[in-house]
């Protein structure tokens, strides 16, 4: 059995409750729908900035057709912002106390830190700050909470492959790498000063359906699909060659849980992490590399097998954007070895599901 499957084996045995910020977002969604699949109980927030309401009636349609029985009676929804600290205090309450908190509400865009670095820093560093004081009164066994490669600034990576380590970082490019970073100490310190079970994870870049394709700040594929389904060109900033690793949803969905209860397994203790800056913080990627007018052309071909005409489209290349890394690849062998974390879905396959989610 491997660590993920007798993780889901201990939930279903033992139901827990868990608080989800940024539920109607992309990643917030994913990870609701998988628990209440398992028959946990969730507490569900957020102030509607980037998430969606379609995305809170699409978890529920499936979790029920995952089989998960008395969804409305395990699942909870609060509008709130997180720089509200007693909201969210009054969020970790219900349900007697939540157990499990997966913090995924922020200004996740490097351009929009930029734009608006104030308000980005308010809900990144601040928001931060109130969710672990939130937890820390409910008594909650552990928090998981969303970081980015974005950390590792103009780092190099390891000269034989690339691959960033959890260990060295270079110099932030963004607001939002910063703020990022910060998020990674405050959870490093509640962890030291009030003995809580804090992770980091640092994601690359995800994929899968219900992201959303639109406005300034989309993310690339998304918006690649949605412009090519109406027969414009893609933009690519700078000459093409710049690479991201692409990381399905549902691995990220499998490293929240792992990481939620890495402390509660027999041998956490034998494998205490070492301390250095990384400690607490884990790359969740395929630890793949693709170019993006790679990228492009697999979105391209996809559609067109799908019966747009694109075939022949080419990009429109654009300057490069202040804040972007150039290059992108995470090294997951901490994530293998601590936490189980084992990819597990093809990357095909996850960008067939969102041009599928995006049109149809």
């Amino acid at each position: 059995m491997s660590t993920i499957e007798s993780v889901h084996q201990s939930l279903r045995e033992r139901p827990r409750t868990w608080l989800i910020t940024g539920v109607a977002g992309f990643i917030g969604s994913h990870l609701a729908e998988h628990l209440l699949a398992l028959g946990q109980r969730v507490v569900g927030v957020d102030n509607f900035d980037t998430g969606k309401r379609d995305n809170l009636d699409a978890l529920v349609r499936g979790a029920v057709g995952r089989g998960a029985c008395e969804v409305e009676a395990h699942f909870e929804f609060r509008e709130l912002d997180v720089r509200d600290p007693e909201a969210l205090r009054q969020a970790c309450a219900r349900f007697d106390g939540v157990e499990h908190v997966l913090h995924h509400a922020a200004v996740a865009s490097v351009p929009r830190t930029l734009a608006e670095p104030e308000t980005a820093h308010s809900v990144n560093v601040d928001g931060m700050f109130n969710l672990l004081e939130a937890a820390r009164a409910c008594g909650a066994k552990s928090v998981v909470h969303a970081t980015s490669s974005a950390v590792y600034g103009d780092c190099p990576g390891a000269p034989e492959t690339g691959a960033q380590s959890e260990a060295i970082i270079g110099r932030p490019l963004s607001p939002y790498a910063g703020q990022k970073r910060i998020a990674e100490v405050l959870g490093q310190t509640w962890s030291t000063t009030h003995g809580m079970s804090v992770v980091g994870l640092r994601y690359f870049n995800i994929v899968g359906p219900r992201q959303d394709p639109n406005g300034a700040y989309a993310a690339v594929i998304p918006k690649w699909i949605d412009t090519l389904a109406r027969g414009e060109q893609p933009v690519i900033f700078g000459d093409g060659l710049t690479t991201r690793d692409f990381c399905p949803v549902e691995d990220v969905v499998q490293a929240n849980l792992l990481a939620s209860t890495w402390h509660e397994r027999a041998d956490a203790d034998a494998r205490a992490m070492p301390g250095d800056p990384s400690e607490g913080v884990f790359n969740v990627g395929l630890g793949g590399r693709l170019t993006l007018l790679e990228l492009f052309e697999l979105l391209r071909d996809g559609m067109a097998d799908r019966g747009v005409d694109c075939r022949a489209m080419q990009p429109r290349h654009e300057d490069f954007r202040a804040g972007d890394i150039r290059h992108s690849r995470a090294d997951v062998s901490r994530a293998r070895e601590l936490l189980g974390y084992e990819p597990a879905m093809p990357l095909d396959t996850s960008l067939r599901a969102t041009m599928e989610f995006l049109a149809g």
